[in-house]
């Protein structure tokens, strides 16, 4: 098994020449829309070439149809040789993975305005983890995840953009922001539960989106509280705090107060960006930490519920607690990573593993669907810039899925009575 990248011209230290699997090859190529960009003269592609000159490959891939676009010689080769096509359209068609709702900010101008919509957001995720934890045992048979909110931006790798920078600690301060000055807090609650946001055509972009929160007969102060407790493990609240974990490379842990990490954020380079934090007036520290918070993200005892990054997200990592979704600088020109991202969302295990919504799911008799579980396999995303998330749309509609403004899901129940009655013919 070999990473594309290992492969070169010339054997190295950390590299295999192509020239030494010689003769007549069984390649198989995962994610395999990678380097097709490049065109057939990309050195990816190439040496993949290369090694099935004399063989065989099977390349797997969900978004050869973004990767190819534009390249007509691509399309050529791709389009004679596809021997199953499965896109999105078909497994969602199917009953397969989450629904999807999107919610796009259209000017971000206005930072008043902005809060508002980012306090929305918090929201909706605070519904996903009270119903979840208030519901537990009801949801069980349909294996699903406690919630998590993923806020995805640009190449946060090696290094740190300012780009970047500024998108994580522009969260970083709306959070600060909400768990310190209660009363605002308060009055933006009030605000998005009881009059809602606006957009320019004058349609609430929230309507209909707190169903199961607004039955819960909680004021904005109870809310606010619970907030607090349950997604940033601080009862008491108490001030934000950006750790820079000293035994985990490229992890930095937020907290509030002394109580458990609430989030952490995944970067490659946390040193400069626990400085940048430093200079926008957060509170910063290090502390020797032996585990990695990213890596226990999936285990029961993780206290995590709000993972920041980068769209390195797109391949190679899976959860299937993803719930809730906040691009940053994603999407501008990459629609195949586009439609990645969108998969490590929409991961669902269903009834029986059937991967499937319980509304899709073979269901035996006597067990029903819970009330809101459709709040639960819904995987909610927000977008902070109008144009990418214009064109995170128009890749879903060329798969053939719907916008998804407002969707109205009616459940037709099967009566299962075949053999229990005699069939009525006509005798001739």
């Amino acid at each position: 098994i070999l990473e594309v990248t290992k492969l070169k011209e010339e054997m190295g230290e950390k590299t295999v020449a192509v020239d030494a699997f010689e003769g007549n090859n069984l390649v198989l190529v995962d994610e395999g829309h990678r380097g097709a960009s490049s065109g057939g003269s990309g050195a990816w592609i190439k040496y993949r070439n290369a090694l099935c000159e004399k063989g065989f490959s099977f390349e797997y891939s969900a978004t050869f149809g973004q990767a190819v676009k534009g390249n007509r010689e691509l399309t050529n080769i791709y389009a004679r040789s596809t021997l199953f096509d499965y896109s999105y359209r078909w497994f969602y068609g199917d009953g397969f993975g989450k629904d999807y709702q999107i919610l796009n900010l259209e000017d971000d101008s206005d930072p008043d305005w902005r809060k508002d919509y980012l306090t929305a957001c918090l929201l909706a995720f605070f519904q996903q983890q009270k119903l979840y934890r208030e519901q537990e045992a009801a949801f069980r048979p349909f294996n699903l995840e406690r919630p998590l909110w993923i806020f995805v931006g640009g190449s946060v790798t090696a290094t740190l953009s300012s780009k970047d920078a500024s998108d994580i600690i522009e969260i970083l301060r709306f959070l600060r922001g909400y768990v310190t000055d209660r009363a605002d807090s308060i009055t933006r609650i009030r605000k998005v539960l009881h009059e809602g946001l606006l957009a320019k055509n004058g349609k609430n972009i929230f309507a209909g989106r707190f169903v199961y929160l607004n039955t819960c007969g909680l004021s904005p102060e109870q809310i606010f509280d619970e907030t607090l407790a349950i997604l940033f493990n601080a009862p008491g609240g108490g001030a934000l705090h950006v750790e820079n974990l000293k035994g985990v490379a490229g992890e930095v842990a937020v907290r509030v107060g002394d109580n458990d990490p609430f989030g952490v954020i995944n970067v490659g380079d946390d040193s400069k960006l626990v400085k940048l934090c430093e200079a926008e007036g957060l509170n910063v520290a290090e502390r020797e930490f032996t585990g990695s918070l990213f890596h226990e993200l999936d285990r029961p005892h993780s206290t995590v519920n709000i993972l920041i990054g980068s769209r390195k997200f797109t391949e190679g990592w899976s959860s299937w607690r993803v719930s809730t979704m906040g691009l940053m600088n994603v999407g501008r020109g990459e629609g195949a990573q586009i439609i990645q991202l969108f998969g490590r969302g929409v991961r669902l295990k269903g009834y029986g593993m059937s991967l499937k919504r319980s509304g899709y799911a073979a269901l035996p008799e006597g067990l029903k669907r819970p009330k809101y579980i459709e709040i639960l396999e819904t995987l909610n995303i927000f977008g902070i810039r109008a144009d990418y998330m214009a064109q995170f749309r128009d890749f879903l509609e060329e798969e053939g899925l719907p916008a998804n403004e407002k969707k109205i899901e009616i459940i037709l129940p099967i009566v299962k009575n075949l053999g229990k009655r005699p069939l009525k013919t006509i005798r001739l």
